[in-house]
């Protein structure tokens, strides 16, 4: 099921981020097509005003520059759907000079038929022809979710011991 688009993540990190990343580790990830850059931005506008950080890499992640989330999957894989399934795709297929897939867009009816035609093939194809962007993302997220882990305990074991009393114990 669908939970919402880029819009409504904001939205929900703008209401609770400030709060909730104080004691449990978030890390965001946002598509790196039009509507996920144009969230970030707005994002870390947002909370750079209210001097509160949200970095790449630390507390967001951005999947394939240009893609969305599909865009982690291989160029032939992509490419192999673009051309068997051309209409669940808006504006078609399209590389650039070095044949390399370029950004595009899929129907929103045809999301879950592209997912499922992505993990036939991922069922099919050794792990290692098509889990290296995945890897690359899944390893950050790893990193930034540990990092932040670590802050988090750390802070509440300096609270601690400096005789400050945290939002648990005082509960």
């Amino acid at each position: 099921d669908e939970f919402g688009g880029v819009s409504q993540l904001g939205g929900f990190l703008k209401g609770c981020y400030e709060f909730i990343s104080k004691d449990v580790p978030v890390i965001s990830v946002f598509d790196g097509d039009e509507a996920g850059v144009k969230e970030r931005t707005r994002l870390q506008s947002y909370f750079g005003k209210k001097q509160i950080r949200f970095e790449s890499n630390k507390d967001y992640i951005s999947v394939r520059s240009g893609f969305a989330i599909e865009g982690l999957f291989p160029d032939d894989f992509i490419s192999d759907a673009m051309e068997t399934h051309p209409s669940w795709f808006i504006g078609g297929k399209s590389v650039d000079a070095d044949d390399v897939i370029e950004p595009f867009k899929v129907q929103d009816n045809k999301k879950t038929n592209l997912l499922n035609f992505f993990l036939e093939k991922c069922r099919v194809q050794p792990i290692c022809g098509w889990i290296s962007r995945w890897e690359k993302v899944f390893n950050v997220i790893d990193s930034a979710l540990r990092d932040k882990s670590e802050s988090i305990t750390n802070k509440k074991r300096t609270e601690d011991t400096s005789g400050n009393t945290s939002a648990h114990q005082a509960a």
